[in-house]
């Protein structure tokens, strides 16, 4: 199976991934490091279609908090879920804005069964401090039992904390930071289930201007197919989508491990990826980092194209010039 059926949030090697500490006896704890790749000229289009999905997939924070349209284009499932997670929380959010404006928000939010529109339920439950607005600390939990609302399935428990909140909530200008954590979250869809662990946080600001940016960070978020498994650590993802047009800028950075290659790759924009939000960027530039300092040097020359310039050894170099496609780039995981 493809990588575009598990881009950005990785499986259940999370914990391998990101070097964690098991419990031991009298003999100690033990860590295990997964080590940095080493690339090859047969492996560097593989890595470099991994490491793009992970990075442009991240444009989809776009969705969070009635921050519309624009970013990157991908597809896949990893695609579809970033966006259900987006959808969970931009309705969960604009819910909040409602009952603010009717005055029926409650300091204690107790436990609120309802049906989802096809089958199944979603369970909500909150707790806040001050009916009147958002305040740091601040919590939501939606659980979910087979809730079907026609576009798939949603099992597992989504939970939403306010982390800073600063503005008018009713007029729509303010800035704020929520932290998500998400645990045994599945979407099934067109017959494929994909299992979401981890956490994300996302910061925004909203006010007048056509221009709104999100920032995305994420310690460690991983997903599972049953097939293929990711893991996405030390994510960061910056934004900037104009409202009106859907052009957009997206810088990102991270470090990720994949069933596609051994190993892991660190990865930053060197040069801030372009879009219009109709398809994929048309410029900017990706430098991934694997063992002794080799590169990968992820080109967009425009919206079709892509070349890889490729340094074997880490000195310096360009040993492997290779010129794809977007397409054929992110079939290469």
């Amino acid at each position: 199976m493809k990588i575009t059926a598990t881009g950005l949030m990785l499986g259940s090697l999370a914990c391998l991934a990101a070097g964690c500490s098991g419990g031991g006896g009298s003999e100690g704890s033990s860590t295990i490091v997964v080590p940095p790749a080493e690339i090859t000229a047969a492996n560097a289009p593989i890595i470099a279609g991994a490491v793009t999905q992970a990075a442009v997939e991240g444009s989809d924070v776009s969705e969070f908090a009635g921050f519309a349209g624009g970013g990157a284009i991908v597809g896949g499932s990893s695609d579809q879920v970033l966006a259900k997670i987006g959808s969970v929380q931009n309705s969960q959010f604009q819910s909040l804005r409602e009952h603010v404006l009717t005055g029926e928000l409650q300091a204690a939010i107790p436990p609120e069964t309802t049906d989802c529109a096809v089958g199944g339920t979603v369970t909500v439950s909150g707790d806040i401090a001050n009916p009147l607005t958002l305040t740091g600390g601040d919590t939501f939990t939606l659980v979910f039992d087979a809730c079907d609302d026609g576009a798939g399935i949603i099992d597992g428990t989504y939970a939403m904390r306010i982390t800073n909140f600063s503005g008018d909530l009713l007029s729509g200008s303010f800035s704020m930071s929520i932290a998500v954590t998400l645990t045994g979250f599945e979407l099934t869809a067109d017959g494929q289930t994909v299992s979401v662990n981890g956490d994300i946080s996302v910061s925004m600001t909203s006010s007048a201007s056509p221009t709104q940016t999100v920032t995305m960070t994420s310690s460690s978020l991983s997903m599972s197919d049953g097939t293929d498994s990711h893991t996405l650590t030390s994510y960061s993802a910056v934004q900037s989508v104009d409202q009106f047009t859907s052009a957009y800028t997206l810088e990102v950075s991270g470090t990720l491990s994949s069933t596609a290659f051994d190993g892991r790759v660190t990865f930053v924009t060197s040069i801030e990826l372009v879009g219009d939000g109709t398809g994929f960027a048309f410029s900017g530039e990706i430098r991934v980092t694997g063992a002794q300092s080799a590169t990968i040097e992820i080109i967009v020359l425009d919206g079709d194209l892509i070349r890889l310039d490729i340094d074997l050894d880490g000195d310096g170099i360009i040993d492997e010039i290779v010129d794809t496609s977007w397409a054929e780039l992110l079939a290469s995981g």
